[in-house]
């Protein structure tokens, strides 16, 4: 099925605009993380970098833009970097194999997503692979190669605190093996190092074909059991939601009060947690004690901490736990509690996404409500990648007109170091120079940074970038970025 949807996806030129959409959003949503489970990691890769490629290709155009300009200006200091990297190894008396990595449009696209960041705030845009023979006769385990190679590096380079990943002790779920860390170059950037044998780098690169991925029989198994439930229960609105959410993304370990290891799927929260325990744990959830803190049930959970549920008879399922439960047993607990309480819950209609606050001149896709409304969302917004897999039928090329009549909802946020009138200076570019509407205006100064969140009015997503880029040219403006709702 995986090999079909790739040849799909190198086919999908040929197709038209909305079947584009439909199959790129399947293949981001549903089987670019299947893959990554199963450890096929070439495959996984090449079908989100296609997604993305046809989702929104004027993004991916950019975004690949900037990568190439970023490595060529700083090829220099890169190769002087794993030149040195090489005479440090073939000094410790070490035979392997130094590479760099240029990460892909797909990868950077998420992680600005994800951090809410703008390209140039990134880091890591390149990682340095160490790679050594994987040699049975040898009188060192792999483990104690990888940690012979790490004490060389951090002999020389001062390595970032807390940086270190042990993925050799603990793979993940798909098999995934590697020692991953970050040492500080000579141009005092960050550099992640990733170092593995050819056997790690092979199981990492196919997964379960090589047979070594264990934890994808866990997986399997759990994923048929959770399978069978939804086709005895009746197939429910939000199917692809548990899937997903529970099977797709990567695990986290946490531990009881006891020491007892929880896995659970990345961003779970403490709620989550509670329903895996027990399912009347869940239900009257009152608050946590995580790492001996007090915190809201809503905490979302990092890997390693150590969860205390705190619960009370009076207390139980609200509907908003859903937005904020990751698990297929934790929303069925849920929507079960609130069926019984009466209670519905069900998403306001909207026209335009509240989420991703679509302007006219960005890339959009439109969805066919029963109502004949159309909800239009952002090509890349979550929201739409998921309608898009679910409904694909219901997907409309939809363009939003440039009206100088109508105006839309935007935020900036802006980070600058702190002056005399600077405030001052900011409101007479929007307002006087630029001519936009100010709805609302926040900004707090701490340790000479001021942050600021302005709230605008906007014909479309041109005069908003345009703005963005004067706004940057204000003196002390470090940057000015859109704020997304989602998420």
């Amino acid at each position: 099925k995986l090999a079909d949807r790739l040849h799909n996806m190198l086919t999908l030129s040929s197709m038209d605009t909305v079947k584009q959409m439909k199959i790129a959003s399947e293949t981001d949503y549903f089987y670019a993380p299947l893959a990554n489970r199963l450890g096929l990691y070439d495959i996984k890769t090449e079908l989100e970098n296609l997604s993305l490629k046809y989702r929104s290709p004027k993004e991916y155009l950019q975004i690949e833009d900037l990568i190439n300009q970023y490595i060529q200006k700083r090829q220099p200091q890169i190769k002087h970097l794993t030149d040195d990297i090489k005479k440090i190894l073939r000094k410790g008396k070490v035979t392997a194999s130094v590479n760099t990595r240029i990460r892909t449009p797909y990868s950077v696209w998420r992680k600005m997503e994800s951090k809410k960041a703008a390209f140039r705030e990134l880091e890591h845009i390149y990682l340095v692979e160490i790679i050594f023979p994987s040699n049975p006769d040898s009188r060192l385990s792999e483990k104690n190669q990888i940690l012979q190679i790490y004490s060389l590096l951090t002999d020389v380079y001062k390595e970032r605190p807390a940086s270190m990943m042990n993925y050799i002790d603990s793979p993940k779920d798909n098999g995934y093996q590697c020692l991953h860390c970050k040492v500080m170059g000579e141009d005092g950037n960050w550099v992640e190092i990733h170092i593995a044998s050819e056997n790690m780098q092979l199981n990492n690169r196919i997964g379960c074909v090589t047979g070594r991925a264990n934890g994808v029989d866990i997986w399997v198994k759990k994923f048929r059991e959770i399978l069978k439930d939804i086709a005895y229960h009746g197939k429910n609105s939000g199917f692809l939601e548990d899937i997903v959410s529970t099977f797709y993304q990567d695990n986290i370990i946490v531990f009881s009060p006891r020491g007892d290891e929880i896995i659970l799927p990345k961003n779970s929260t403490a709620l989550d947690f509670a329903y895996e325990i027990h399912t009347n744990i869940g239900n009257h959830a009152k608050y946590a004690r995580i790492n001996a803190k007090l915190s809201s049930v809503k905490t979302v959970l990092k890997r390693g901490d150590r969860v205390e549920i705190g619960t009370d008879k009076s207390t139980y399922p609200h509907k908003d736990w859903l937005d904020v439960v990751s698990t297929y047993k934790a929303k069925k607990s849920i929507l079960s509690a609130l069926r019984k309480a009466a209670v519905e819950y069900t998403p306001l209609p909207y026209i335009l996404c509240e989420h991703c606050c679509p302007l006219p001149g960005e890339e959009v896709i439109g969805f066919k409500k029963e109502t004949d409304q159309i909800e239009v969302h952002k090509r890349n917004c979550p929201l739409a990648i998921s309608l898009s897999a679910k409904a694909g039928d219901s997907i409309v090329d939809v363009v939003l007109p440039i009206n100088k009549s109508t105006y839309y909802p935007a935020v900036i946020l802006i980070t600058a170091i702190d002056r005399n009138e600077l405030l001052f200076d900011l409101s007479q570019v929007i307002s006087k120079e630029l001519g936009l509407y100010i709805s609302s205006m926040h900004s707090s100064a701490k340790d000479e940074i001021v942050s600021s969140t302005i709230h605008l009015s906007v014909a479309s997503y041109d005069e908003l970038y345009s703005a963005m880029n004067r706004l940057e040219q204000i003196e002390g403006v470090e940057s000015v970025k859109r704020k997304i709702l989602f998420g």
